[in-house]
């Protein structure tokens, strides 16, 4: 009779402990919510999938991986596209300006206009993209005139992303890479740089 009521109430201890676990599991495991579709997804994701988002970034450099040489390279830009799941595409335009320290810190002025595609991994916490399009030399050069066109290619491997709340999200490019060759006749003129990017994305209810 003893070990019957020792076993009634060990089982009774479990019993009441159980919603004790169950409620602290709940708290400290991601909370699922549904949106606007009825689709359940994570808290913590950003990937934000069929929804149409506005990103505005800016890209620096330091060296020119082409030439050997150390420039300076400040590129503000816009971009914005539609998620589909973790797949998207997207438009974007930016203002290139390269300073070039080996020739008496000539100026490079571009505006870049293109397209491109993105994919997005770990709960949309990392992003690679991959954009190209013309190319716009803004300003003459001693050998070249304003309005040369040619081509730029951005590719980022490795974007970090981090939610604030539902509708925003900053993301970090530590090392992409970017061409851009706005004259590709004559004597062609190309930078080749590894770029720091930082952006500020929207995404729309």
């Amino acid at each position: 009779m003893r070990r019957l009521a020792e076993v009634r109430g060990a089982a009774l201890l479990v019993a009441c402990a159980l919603p004790v676990a169950s409620a602290h599991a709940q708290d400290i495991a991601p909370r699922p919510y549904t949106d606007q579709r009825g689709d359940l997804i994570l808290l913590d994701s950003v990937v934000r999938a069929e929804r149409w988002w506005l990103q505005a970034g800016l890209a620096a450099a330091v060296y020119d991986a082409r030439r050997d040489v150390v420039i300076g390279r400040f590129s503000p830009a816009v971009s914005g596209g539609y998620r589909f799941g973790r797949l998207g595409v997207f438009g974007v335009v930016e203002y290139d300006q390269t300073v070039d320290f080996t020739i008496d810190t000539d100026r490079l002025h571009l505006l870049n206009v293109g397209v491109g595609v993105e994919l997005l991994q770990f709960l949309g916490h990392v992003r690679s993209s991959l954009a190209a399009g013309a190319s716009v030399l803004l300003d003459d050069t001693l050998i070249d005139e304003a309005g040369e066109t040619g081509w730029f290619v951005d590719f980022r491997p490795g974007s970090l992303r981090w939610g604030c709340g539902e509708d925003f999200a900053i993301e970090l490019a530590p090392l992409a890479f970017d061409v851009v060759a706005p004259v590709t006749q004559g004597l062609p003129l190309v930078v080749f740089s590894y770029t720091t990017v930082l952006s500020l994305e929207w995404s729309a209810p």
